[in-house]
């Protein structure tokens, strides 16, 4: 998994290799690696979670570590899991503040449709208040467990983070990469 992970930070690093925006990538620092941008002070923090098939999509509830309907995911009363991804952008938050730019999930699994629904509205609304209701009555329910475990968190404040969070896919899949790394290696071979 951590070769997974590192080959996601090369792919980003090739990337941004002619980005005059882009400073630094750090590997494993504060998070699985992290774009500092240039001339300005921010970040761009990336988690990078690889998962079989048979698990399907990430969930809102898995992101978040909140339990759903049935109170699976989490150990504490009604609270939000202190080790979700969501939990480690949101510690990012208490140490950068307003310098985290981005939060920028990667994944080879990608997400299920009422989630990317929620970011897609919270993406286009100005405010709270100009989500649909289903999508302000989710920020409420996430809200809610949230704040059991991270006090800090307020409904703009979660809010404000799904305005900066985006999903992208992975370059390749942790099956391709344990393929290749079985292949032999080729070598040419100059011919006289």
């Amino acid at each position: 998994r951590y070769d997974f992970q590192y080959h996601q930070a090369a792919a980003t690093a090739l990337e941004v290799l002619d980005d005059a925006n882009v400073a630094c990538v750090y590997c494993e620092w504060h998070d699985d690696y992290v774009l500092e941008a240039a001339g300005v002070l921010s970040y761009r923090f990336h988690q990078v979670k690889t998962r079989s098939a048979s698990k399907g999509p990430w969930r809102l509830n898995e992101f978040f570590g909140v339990p759903g309907k049935r109170g699976k995911l989490s150990k504490q009363q009604g609270g939000a899991s202190g080790d979700s991804i969501f939990a480690r952008f949101s510690d990012h938050i208490s140490k950068f503040g307003t310098r985290c730019e981005l939060f920028v999930f990667v994944t080879d699994a990608g997400i299920t449709t009422d989630f990317e629904s929620l970011l897609t509205q919270c993406h286009n609304a100005k405010s709270l208040s100009e989500l649909s209701s289903p999508g302000r009555e989710e920020v409420s329910r996430l809200c809610t467990s949230l704040e059991l475990t991270l006090s800090e968190i307020t409904e703009d404040a979660l809010g404000t983070f799904l305005t900066r969070l985006q999903i992208r896919p992975a370059i390749g899949s942790l099956a391709q990469l344990h393929r290749q790394a079985r292949e032999p290696r080729r070598e040419f071979v100059t011919r006289e």
